[in-house]
């Protein structure tokens, strides 16, 4: 499995590649789409190995609404074209769709025409991410940060929706956990998910030998089901080379764990 950092920060996308990291995940809207980090992240993509920029998160920023009265597809179609051709410019070929700002549903608004609206936009960000030879995975959030798409059975049903071959499931080991989901399930949907986070469940920090989590079998479950892909840590960490050393060696251990 390979395994990625989510930074768009200069000195930690070297320091992970330094360290061993497979990857990393930029941030999209809060990175990609701001001139001055695109060009900076654009330069640097240059001097790193195809594909070390291979997944993003972040992808849509709020004010580009996807539910509610004041969703607007032309508005969606051209954020997605401009923001995804930068993304591919950088390598980028994974694009996890979280984005709670911008798929919230407003209060007193009808979430089936919410999730409408949401299929709408899937469809777009497929047409777009198509060009590029990209993929979108729909990432469920816990509870407190969004009010749609929580559980994996939301994504994976939003998936299913859309109907695109470049639409996917995913999962992140911190929300799951936060929604007291069964790592069980991760078996029988494990061939419709594209891509993966993780971080501590209560923290939403740096996996830790002794921190408690179970986090070889939510590996192993993945893999039982078939899952051989991508992990990426999203979280809070310290900026160190020992940090992220041993974040490294741990999310490698976990994840070759019983596979």
């Amino acid at each position: 499995m390979k395994i990625g950092l989510c930074t768009s920060e200069k000195e930690l996308i070297l320091l992970a590649r330094k360290v061993g990291f497979d990857f990393v995940e930029v941030n999209a809207s809060g990175a990609v789409m701001k001139d001055e980090k695109y060009a900076m992240l654009l330069r640097l993509s240059r001097e790193l190995p195809d594909g070390f920029m291979y997944s993003c998160n972040g992808l849509v920023p709020g004010e580009v609404l996807l539910t509610g009265p004041e969703a607007d597809e032309e508005k969606i179609r051209k954020y997605a074209e401009t923001s995804f051709a930068r993304l591919a410019s950088l390598g980028v070929k994974m694009l996890v769709f979280g984005s709670s700002a911008a798929k919230r549903v407003p209060e007193g608004f009808s979430f089936d025409k919410a999730t409408e609206q949401l299929v709408v936009a899937m469809r777009i960000f497929s047409d777009e991410a198509a060009k590029h030879g990209q993929r979108v995975c729909i990432e469920p959030l816990r509870y407190a940060e969004c009010n749609i798409i929580n559980m994996l059975e939301d994504s994976l049903e939003l998936a299913r929706l859309t109907a695109r071959e470049n639409v996917g499931a995913h999962v992140d080991y911190f929300h799951l956990m936060q929604n007291g989901e069964r790592l069980a399930k991760l078996e029988d949907a494990a061939e419709k998910i594209m891509h993966t986070h993780i971080a501590s469940p209560c923290k939403r920090s740096t996996p830790k030998y002794d921190d408690g989590a179970d986090y070889a079998s939510f590996f192993d479950y993945l893999r039982r089901g078939g899952y051989d892909e991508t992990v990426s840590f999203e979280g809070s960490f310290e900026h160190t080379e020992e940090e992220l050393s041993e974040m490294y060696r741990y999310i490698r251990e976990c994840s070759a764990a019983n596979g």
